[in-house]
């Protein structure tokens, strides 16, 4: 039992540890527009509460690719920085947000603040649901130390989407089964066109 009990503190403490370990999370934000803006801003949120912030690098992609990364922008607290981005391969684009004027770069205990806004040309994009992904973060503070840190993704709604979705359902041999289909729409829906497949295919 002791030997039970000294094996549930250690992972306490290691789980402790680790969440304490991330210095710094950068976070995409959830966002919609209407089909076919022109632009499209995603904000990048910061929380540290461990350290500074004096720069950080990171990838952006779109998934599907439909829309591409056209301008970066500093805000709030972050207004004294400096972002710029650069194309890469296979439709991602290398962003870089650094210090230009504030030797202390952004202070530690901020929560959840937007310090930088992406910004994407949707103008010929009618609807879409995309996820916009961050990879390959770096993060340094202000002495250009290099700090722990994590990042997650967000979701872009563009126009009026729909969501379909089937319900499960058992059977035994020779027995048959209906499957219900139901959408979530947030405009009109005229008509549905999709592709059924059943694997494996008895």
């Amino acid at each position: 039992m002791l030997k039970k009990m000294n094996k549930i503190l250690l992972w306490v403490i290691f789980i402790a540890t680790f969440a304490k370990a991330q210095d710094v999370s950068i976070m995409f934000g959830d966002t919609a527009f209407a089909g076919y803006t022109e632009d499209i801003v995603v904000p990048v949120m910061l929380s540290n509460p461990n350290s500074s912030v004096g720069g950080m690098q990171f990838d952006v992609s779109v998934e599907p690719s439909m829309i591409m990364l056209s301008g970066v922008s500093p805000v709030g607290i972050a207004s004294g920085f400096s972002a710029d981005y650069s194309a890469l391969n296979g439709g991602s684009s290398r962003v870089v947000f650094y210090n230009s004027s504030d030797p202390d770069g952004i202070s530690s205990s901020n929560n959840s603040v937007t310090v930088l806004n992406l910004h994407f040309s949707g103008s010929t994009v009618l609807s879409a649901l995309l996820e916009v992904n961050i990879s390959n973060l770096i993060v340094s503070d202000d002495d250009g130390i290099i700090v722990s840190s994590q990042a997650s993704s967000g979701d872009l709604t563009i126009g009026d989407v729909v969501y379909l979705s089937g319900s499960t359902a058992t059977a035994d041999v020779t027995e048959t089964v209906d499957i219900d289909f139901s959408i979530i729409n947030s405009g009109s829906v005229g008509g549905l066109q999709f592709d059924i497949k059943d694997s494996p295919n008895y």
